[in-house]
């Protein structure tokens, strides 16, 4: 027979954590704190603190907490009270106030649900402690499948949120700004940022109101000497006066994202990445100029390419030949839809789309192939079996071709036997030379399949 579990039993299995001095459990906790398997909830908006089931234990354990300064430094700004009125607002910003000066002097990652607190109402707070803010983050809230909740959330204003992104900010070195509403102050509407951040890694903005870029050191230099990760998204806006005026030097930069901007050339001329290493385009409905004279700086250390299509894309051709001419010693490629144009295949395959097999297969006088010669990775939307056995016979240095949609004709084969088992070899063969991968058509019943190959054997002979 099991014995009970008694209050006595309790007692005796957590009388030791008890009994432990204040100094080591301030270890337990912090090791507690700083573990990622004990996350804080996606949209806190209650700005609770992560070690809250810790301090309602026992007061010992809340006063520890309280008291240990590096506990404070992953800090949450959500929901302002409800209760309307000077007095509690006064409470909660004192409430605030006091959760900062726990942490005491030391760096802070701060977390800031937008759409969720009036901006107005802790700025002054905020301006106090910003400058060590080690990680800032700027977002909305989020449900649980990713998207962004919009309904009956706060408005702050451009001027909240240019004010915090424009103050000094020596010790950042990550900023994100994602996917939040604000009111547009037209003092501020097309208004160009730059981020006092000396020390910034990484920024990314999803928003077209807030296009940031890094501040300089004062011409002639015009470099920021520390950027490695950069994002942006212009959403399909006149982001012209948000831009660099001039020469922007980012000799670190290893990473750059842009998404749904026309300005692609503007953007590419005015800032210097010596040592990009990979540049995601992800503009697929860009009004891409018939021909392009722009200057742009070699992309000489550029590895990975992707480049983002879709089926009502325009002058690509000629744009994307005139990136890949800059940047001729990229390793791997990738043409191909996002996600909303995989939708609309069907369409793209019978649009007017770049020719990659013939973009990356016109060859030099001596033979060899006249762009990107060092490829070794090939991403495509897609490509016939044809097309991809003779790319593999100009490219040797392919290692390894993904085609993101079968081409229709070769879906199923309905010719004879023979047809079928030549296009298996073609495919075989390929795949003696790189890593070939390619969507398998479901086989349905009466169709057969090899090396992922279907033939539709009905009113065919294996003589015709």
């Amino acid at each position: 027979m099991a014995t009970p579990f008694t209050h006595n039993r309790l007692a005796s299995s957590t009388g030791s954590i008890h009994a432990l001095p204040p100094e080591l459990l301030g270890h337990v906790f912090l090791y507690i704190y700083q573990d990622p398997s004990v996350p804080r909830a996606l949209n806190d908006v209650c700005n609770t603190h992560k070690l809250t089931f810790i301090m309602l234990v026992r007061k010992g354990w809340k006063n520890i907490v309280e008291c240990t300064p590096i506990l404070w430094t992953d800090m949450w700004l959500g929901r302002s009270p409800y209760i309307e009125g000077e007095e509690a607002m006064s409470q909660w910003a004192a409430h605030l106030d006091t959760m900062f000066k726990r942490s005491g002097a030391l760096p802070l990652s701060l977390t800031i649900l937008v759409t969720c607190i009036d901006l107005e109402q802790v700025i002054q707070i905020l301006l106090q402690h910003l400058p060590r803010c080690e990680t800032l983050i700027l977002r909305g809230l989020e449900d649980d499948s990713g998207s962004v909740v919009q309904a009956h959330l706060l408005t702050n204003t451009s001027s909240d949120i240019y004010q915090i992104l424009s103050s000094p900010l020596p010790m950042a070195q990550s900023i994100t700004i994602h996917d939040f509403t604000f009111s547009r102050d037209p003092e501020f509407r097309d208004q160009r940022l730059w981020l006092d951040t000396p020390n910034l890694r990484f920024l990314s903005s999803s928003l077209p109101d807030i296009i940031p870029f890094v501040k300089p050191l004062p011409e002639p230099l015009s470099i920021h000497g520390s950027l490695e990760h950069l994002s942006i998204s212009g959403g399909w806006e006149d982001v012209s006066r948000m831009l660099p005026p001039s020469r922007l030097s980012l000799p670190r930069l290893k990473y750059f994202r842009v998404e749904f901007i026309d300005l692609l050339w503007d953007l590419l001329r005015v800032l210097h990445t010596p040592n990009l290493e990979h540049f995601v385009v992800h503009c697929a409905l860009a009004e891409w100029p018939e021909q392009v004279h722009t200057p742009i700086t070699m992309l000489d250390n550029l590895q990975t390419l992707e480049w983002s299509t879709g089926p009502d894309a325009l002058n690509e051709e000629t744009n994307l030949h005139h990136l890949l001419r800059h940047c001729q010693n990229i390793t791997s490629f990738s043409y191909i839809c996002d996600s909303e144009a995989v939708l609309n295949m069907p369409e793209y395959l019978a649009g007017e789309t770049v020719d990659a097999f013939k973009l990356l297969s016109q060859p030099t006088p001596d033979g060899s192939p006249q762009l990107c010669p060092k490829l070794q990775r090939l991403h495509l939307a897609s490509a016939n079996f044809l097309d991809i056995e003779e790319l593999v016979i100009r490219r040797p240095a392919l290692e390894f071709v993904s085609v993101q949609c079968r081409d229709p004709a070769d879906e199923v084969v309905t010719g004879s036997e023979a047809t079928w088992h030549a296009a298996v070899d073609r495919v075989r063969w390929i795949r003696s030379k790189v890593e070939f991968e390619f969507p398998i058509c479901k086989s349905e019943d009466g169709l057969q399949e090899m090396e992922g190959v279907v033939w539709n054997p009905v009113g065919t002979t294996s003589d015709d």
